[in-house]
């Protein structure tokens, strides 16, 4: 990746589907998110914008309906994940799904 501060464009999103679950009481909120993307080159990993979440499942599923279960890794010092599969996303459209929990702060970040 050339530009430190754009995502590559080997895995390109065109839809995202996403449920936050509030908790204004405890000042958190969970996520679940499925994302749509075409995988233009095999990739083991997959990197997106994330700040301050702590990522629990994820998953990929292909066109064909093959699941991979995978993990996912905060990078804080660029506000990114890192979704790692078991083995590379082939070429072709994909369902990208995580859930994540966070915190809520004045800070205008994360929700």
């Amino acid at each position: 990746m050339s530009d430190p501060y754009r995502l590559a464009r080997t895995v390109v999103p065109s839809r995202y589907d996403l449920l936050l679950t509030p908790d204004l009481g405890g000042a958190t909120f969970a996520g679940d998110e499925t994302i749509t993307v075409t995988v233009h080159a095999a990739t083991q990993t997959v990197t997106l914008n994330a700040v301050e979440l702590q990522i629990g499942a994820v998953a990929a599923t292909d066109g064909r309906g093959r699941t991979l279960g995978g993990s996912g890794q905060l990078e804080t010092e660029n506000d990114r994940a890192q979704l790692t599969f078991p083995e590379p996303l082939q070429p072709g459209v994909w369902r990208l799904r995580l859930t994540f929990t966070s915190v809520l702060n004045d800070k205008l970040r994360g929700f």
